[in-house]
């Protein structure tokens, strides 16, 4: 474990990683804030590089993201860099507790969107002969971040306050036109979980 952690140290700090990182930014200036009214985000600082080989057992199992005491407000993305589907895929349930689950279909140039805080949602071993390369992430629109109490602060592995420091769990993304702090909310619902296509709004 020691060795892995090195090696994911000595990695995001290399050239490739804050490429990365920039790119990632602009998709959640750029794409996302639009998708979600264009109000500042709260979003997370580092996204979860995951992937997963052909025989590989479940890396992720049943869970929703409460479970790990994030902000019920928060939403999540998961885009895939891979074709995915079956087995290849993250599976979810459509609404909380109702249990149905399935497997997002979707592939390079597609986002999912949904409501991994409290839709339970894992991934089962990928018997296929495809190999899933994906990324994750979570946002807030951060007029709806509600800072957690002490306990939580203290049994968190993340630094959920984004006043913290700029080592926190959450960075803020301003979209273009909308650079200023206690932007309203733009009105109407979201769409709790969908598959979206890149570029499109």
């Amino acid at each position: 474990a020691t060795g892995a952690r090195r090696r994911a140290w000595d990695f995001e700090r290399s050239e490739s990683w804050k490429r990365f990182l920039e790119v990632y930014r602009r998709f959640v200036v750029h794409w996302v804030a639009p998708q979600l009214g264009g109000v500042p985000l709260l979003y997370q600082r580092k996204p979860i590089l995951r992937v997963v080989l052909p025989g590989s057992v479940a890396p992720t199992q049943k869970h929703c993201d409460a479970d790990y005491y994030h902000d019920s407000n928060e939403l999540n993305l998961w885009v895939p860099l891979s074709d995915v589907a079956g087995a290849s895929s993250l599976w979810s349930e459509s609404a909380p507790g109702r249990g149905d689950y399935a497997a997002f279909e979707a592939g390079p140039g597609q986002a999912v969107r949904f409501y991994g805080n409290r839709c339970r949602h894992f991934t089962t071993p990928n018997d296929t002969e495809r190999t899933r390369v994906s990324f994750d992430f979570r946002v807030i629109p951060q007029h709806l971040f509600v800072p957690p109490p002490e306990h939580i602060v203290r049994v968190s592995k993340h630094s959920l306050n984004p006043g913290d420091s700029k080592r926190g769990y959450y960075a803020v993304a301003y979209p273009p036109g909308s650079a200023e702090e206690g932007v309203v909310a733009a009105s109407g619902e979201w769409a709790p979980q969908r598959s979206l296509t890149l570029g499109a709004q």
